[in-house]
């Protein structure tokens, strides 16, 4: 996950599609665009957030920028604040549903009207310590999958979705044109030493708060990999939803496509790293929390990718990018993402010797070792 940050970058507004995630008619994703960002909208990721953000105990999450899109959306939805999804999403945010956990439970469903469990998400859903030692019940969840189906077609979801569709269009045209590294996936692969043979799609959402999360998929009906960055919109303009190319560019699309690399290294290695965990966690536990990263598991997923993400905007945008990434890092308690990341100079200098982040882990972690607070 990623946090919110500041923006300054116009592309307008959204909405519609056939079959999430989409881009305006419908551009199948096929082994062609394997390693090129696809941007798209997803009506399931916005219907989720409607439910979300009517149920009012979701304001962090949600975009706090004036916009003509959220108005619409209040104006059209606001009547539905007692739906039977909207009560059953209040009980399931105070058990976690939030966060990570959200956007992933979005994406293991067929598009609506259907919304039938379609796709395996790597994510560890039963895992308590993940969703702050609380647990979630399946047939909670369940119920509230079906109730979401009702509030999709008794809301008139389609026909906002197409009073929309001129804003989504040009939202995903100006994001899509003004991005200038396409091929990102195959430098984040590159680096990780990892190939996924999957398709990665760039989300936008102008309702979600101005951060992003990393979903990896795997899609059952094609039996394809899609990895997705869900993004949200960070700002407005004349209340245009607005996404700041430089930190989408710079930063946020490869942090979130990130966590589906780091994440398996990290685990194999926790054993090993939590020898450091009463040194390096305590002095910057109280930093780090507010950006939601909670205890020691959560916190090395975060420092490896982070550190992982200045490297390679040193090498594709220059350094200049880098020390202003690394500065930002710094500044909400990830400081020892400078040791990391001076480190992985090593692993790009040793590559015939280490093929893959995961052969120079050790080196890493013993890098960590050497860290003074």
């Amino acid at each position: 996950m990623r946090r919110p940050l500041t923006i300054l970058f116009i592309c307008l507004t959204l909405l519609g599609c056939d079959n999430g995630p989409t881009k305006s008619d419908k551009k199948t994703a096929d082994s062609s665009d394997s390693q090129t960002l696809q941007f798209r909208f997803d009506k399931r990721v916005e219907t989720v957030y409607f439910v979300l953000m009517l149920s009012g105990q979701y304001e962090f999450l949600i975009s706090k920028h004036p916009t003509i899109y959220k108005f619409a959306v209040t104006n059209h939805f606001s009547k539905f604040k007692d739906h039977k999804a909207v009560k059953l999403a209040k009980k399931l945010i105070d058990r976690g549903f939030s966060f990570d956990y959200a956007a992933n439970w979005i994406f293991q469903f067929s598009d609506f009207p259907e919304f039938h469990r379609s796709n395996e998400i790597n994510f560890p859903f039963n895992d308590t310590l993940k969703n702050g030692g609380r647990t979630i019940n399946a047939d909670t969840l369940e119920l509230f999958r079906k109730e979401l189906i009702n509030f999709y077609s008794e809301s008139n979801c389609d026909s906002f979705f197409i009073s929309q569709k001129d804003f989504l269009d040009e939202m995903i045209f100006k994001t899509e044109n003004a991005f200038s590294k396409k091929d990102l996936p195959k430098i984040i692969e590159n680096y990780y030493g990892i190939k996924k043979n999957a398709n990665f799609f760039v989300i936008l959402s102008p309702l979600l708060h101005g951060g992003g999360y990393g979903i990896d998929c795997d899609n059952k009906i094609n039996s394809k990999n899609e990895l997705f960055a869900l993004i949200g919109a960070n700002g407005e303009i004349e209340f245009i939803p607005v996404f700041d190319k430089e930190f989408l560019e710079q930063d946020l699309v490869i942090h979130e496509f990130g966590h589906s690399y780091e994440s398996e290294i990290v685990e194999e290695f926790l054993t090993q790293t939590k020898q450091y965990e009463q040194t390096l966690y305590p002095p910057i536990k109280e930093k780090v929390e507010k950006e939601a990263c909670v205890g020691w598991t959560t916190f090395m997923h975060e420092l490896i990718d982070r550190a992982v993400t200045v490297r390679i905007v040193e090498n594709t945008y220059g350094k200049e990018a880098s020390d202003k990434l690394l500065d930002f890092e710094k500044s909400v308690g990830f400081q020892y993402v400078a040791d990391i990341a001076d480190e992985l100079k090593n692993y790009e200098r040793q590559r015939d010797k280490y093929p893959t982040l995961k052969d120079y882990f050790p080196e890493l972690i013993k890098r960590l070792g050497q860290i003074k607070n």
